[in-house]
């Protein structure tokens, strides 16, 4: 309940946006547990704080399954185009590692990830953190695409097609249309 509980304080202390970043750091190193969520803000209602990250739980349970981001929406758009098959989204996966892996966007049976990474991402300790993790999803057979917030949608696009192309050749599948 320590998580949660950090989040509820931060959101109390420093506000919606803090408590987010805080809120999607443990997201994105698989830390977060929706039920524990739910029995803080049970076990702390009407204190200040619980607004907030109601809204941001609400957002999560109503977004599984659907993009958190704009860019994300953006990355799909270009996964799409480069004509891949639809793209399962915020898909959880337990790699050998035993780590837990959260991929923006999935595409199973191609063993392929692609992430959409926002500023949150320019952070160093974050960018290690994907780096290793890329690298564990790797010795499972995972390929990650990641299309960055600052790139534009022709850069991005073209490492998308590329990596499909790439994938059908080793999968000894047809490239995407």
């Amino acid at each position: 309940m320590i998580l949660p509980r950090a989040i509820l304080d931060t959101a109390a202390t420093d506000g919606a946006q803090e408590a987010e970043r805080v809120w999607r750091g443990c997201v994105h190193h698989g830390l977060l547990d929706v039920e524990v969520v739910v029995a803080v803000l049970e076990a702390h209602d009407g204190e200040a704080g619980t607004p907030i990250v109601r809204a941001l739980l609400d957002r999560r349970l109503g977004l599984l399954g659907a993009s958190e981001s704009g860019l994300e929406e953006r990355v799909a758009g270009l996964v799409a185009a480069a004509g891949l098959p639809v793209p399962a989204r915020n898909v959880r996966v337990v790699l050998s590692s035993g780590r837990v892996a959260w991929f923006d966007l999935c595409i199973a049976h191609l063993r392929l990830a692609i992430e959409a990474d926002g500023p949150y991402h320019d952070d160093p300790e974050v960018a290690a953190d994907d780096a290793a993790r890329d690298a564990e999803a790797a010795a499972d057979g995972w390929c990650t695409v990641r299309g960055r917030y600052d790139e534009s949608d022709e850069v991005i696009g073209a490492r998308v097609r590329e990596t499909a192309e790439a994938l059908a050749t080793r999968l000894d599948v047809d490239p995407p249309a």
